[in-house]
Order: structure tokens, then C-alpha cells, then sequence
């Protein structure tokens, strides 16, 4: 109904040639760099970060000390090695001294352990750093005990979250992560002890939900597991831990098409931990279908290259399928 011209002002209207919207990430940075405590802004920028493919190819350096600006190095060109964390490194450089930064780079290095081990002492050295400015930080001590649990080290992570619990007894914030811990290590009393306590703190967080899961999965009561797991993902579609520990569940049970379907549902909220790939894997290796297993180890393997058991799953399935 109108002429070329109104054509041309609609395109530019709508994002299209010069008029194209800028990616998510740029925006992102223009929005922190005018308010810096936006931690939501934060987060969504640590996702595009670690959604990127080069993320994963990148060095990271310490972030700068708290200190003079002058004496720290300059961040590095984008347009040489067009990399998405030195783009972001380089646009957000003066904040490279503010706590937020801090706290970002923390968020992103601790969900980086899981894949490269060389990250965990920067993280560490990092919570130590901010513990200096935030000395009573539930949140930085929480950190501590999640760096230590992606990477196994279950004895030190438990000991964390200890410390955590006598400081701050009604956290319920990553207590779903210590209900692991207990678990894996098949600590019943104090598992039982820290699903009392959080039925009575708030019995509808998901957090609750996972840890009377994984209390009931420890008494072999899978039935009332999976029921647990179930009204955790009832409160939020999203958690992690209840979609992959329901997995777990169903192998239990001897449930396989729910368990591929609770696996590929944490896949999609995650794709970055490896507990639903292995999952997946050990499922169809169950089934004996080893090419898909193999393919699914793999993966596993590729997001957790020092763990033994990735590369023993995956040899496995070479011997199963007389590739040697």
C-alpha cells in the first residue's frame, strides 16, 4: 500500500542493513559500563561468554589486583584474535579494577573447572582476593565449596560447606550441591540432618527438593526420589541437578526412555556439564546401542578431560564394538 520509499524506512525500521540491531553481548557491556552492579547483566553476559567456541581456546590471565591502573597490563586487541572474552575483556576495561568484574570472572571460571583444571587455583587465588573486601561472604564461601566439588575434590568441598552451614545456617543456596557431596560419599546422618533442616527453612525450594532426593536415593527409596526431583523441576523448570539426578534415578528403576529424556532435558539447560552426557552414554550402553553410547562419551569426555572414567567409558565401548 506504499511507495518504495516507505519500504525503505520500514526495513531500517525494523534492523535491516545499516540499521541492524547490535549483538547481545555489546549491549550487554554498553549497559555495565553505565551501571556496573546490574548482576543480572552480569550473568547474561557469562553465558554468551561461555556459550562462544572460543571461549573455550582462551587464555586466561589473572584479572588485574586491586591496585593502581597504571601497573596493570593492557587488555588484549579483539581484532587480532577475535575472541569473544578478549573482545569483552578489552570493552569493559575500566572495570577491570571494580569488585563486579571480580565477581563475573568468578562465576565464569567456576563453571569453567569442570573442563580445565588449571582454572581452579586462578579461582581460588580470586575468592581469596575478594574475600579481603568481603571477609563474611556466604557467597564467596559457597564459591570455594563449588570450585572444590567440580572438580572431585569431595573431601575439601564437603569441609567447605561445613564451614558454610555453622556460619550461615539457614542458606539454602547451593545446598542441593552439598546433598551431592553427601551422597556420593554416602554420609547418611548428615545428609538426613541437612534434609531436616531445610524442610524447616522453606520445604518449596527446589534446593530442598534435590536434597530429600538425594536423601531418599541413599536410602534406595527410588520411587519417592523421583518424586522429590519431580517437584523441584515443578518450582523450576530449569534446575539443573533435579533434571540430571532424576536421571540417575530412572537407571535405578531400570527406566530407560525416561532417564534418555531426563538427560536430554539437562542438556538442554546445560550443555556445558558433563553429568548428563555420561548419563546419556551409560544409558544407551544399558540398551547396547555402543555407537550412540560412544558418541555421547565422547562429549563427556571433551568437557571432562582428566577424569579417568570418561576415557575408561569411551575405551569400553571401542572393546564393545571390536575397534582397538
Amino acid at each position: 500500500f506504499g511507495g518504495d520509499s516507505d519500504g525503505d524506512d520500514d526495513e531500517e525500521g525494523c534492523g535491516g542493513g545499516d540499521g541492524a540491531l547490535p549483538a547481545v553481548h555489546t549491549v550487554l557491556m554498553e549497559s555495565l559500563l553505565l551501571y556496573p552492579y546490574n548482576w543480572s547483566a552480569w550473568l547474561d553476559l557469562a553465558e554468551v561468554c561461555l556459550d562462544s567456541q572460543s571461549y573455550h581456546n582462551h587464555h586466561r590471565n589473572p584479572p588485574p589486583a586491586f591496585t593502581n591502573t597504571s601497573t596493570s597490563k593492557p587488555p588484549p586487541n579483539p581484532s587480532s584474535t577475535g575472541n569473544l572474552l578478549e573482545e569483552v575483556e578489552q570493552q569493559l576495561s575500566p572495570l577491570q579494577q571494580h569488585w563486579m568484574y571480580h565477581f563475573f570472572l568468578l562465576h565464569v571460571w567456576s563453571d569453567q573447572c569442570q573442563a580445565d583444571v588449571s582454572i581452579r587455583s586462578e579461582a581460588l587465588a580470586l575468592i581469596h582476593r575478594l574475600s579481603i573486601l568481603f571477609p563474611q561472604s556466604s557467597h564467596l564461601q559457597s564459591a570455594t565449596a563449588v570450585v572444590y566439588y567440580n572438580m572431585s575434590d569431595y573431601e575439601n568441598a564437603q569441609r567447605a560447606f561445613s564451614h558454610l552451614r555453622s556460619r550461615d545456617p539457614y542458606r539454602l543456596e547451593a545446598m542441593d550441591v552439598y546433598s551431592n557431596i553427601l551422597y556420593v560419599r554416602g554420609d547418611r546422618v548428615p545428609l538426613s540432618r541437612l534434609a531436616h533442616d531445610a524442610i524447616a527453612i522453606n520445604k518449596f525450594r527446589p534446593e530442598c527438593c534435590c536434597i530429600l532426593g538425594n536423601y531418599y536415593s541413599l536410602r534406595s527409596n527410588h520411587v519417592h526420589a523421583v518424586k522429590y526431583f519431580q517437584r523441584a523441576l515443578r518450582a523450576d523448570r530449569n534446575c539443573l541437578s533435579a533434571w540430571t539426578l532424576m536421571g540417575h534415578e530412572y537407571i535405578e528403576m531400570k527406566n530407560t526412555p525416561a532417564a534418555i529424556e531426563a538427560y536430554r532435558r539437562a542438556v538442554d539447560v546445560n550443555p556445558r556439564d558433563y553429568r548428563a552426557w555420561y548419563g546419556l552414554g551409560q544409558t544407551y550402553e544399558i540398551l547396547g546401542m555402543m555407537l550412540y553410547a560412544l558418541l555421547y562419551y565422547q562429549k563427556a569426555a571433551s568437557l571432562r578431560p582428566y577424569d579417568a572414567r570418561m576415557w575408561v567409558a569411551v575405551g569400553n565401548c571401542y572393546q564393545g564394538l571390536g575397534r582397538r
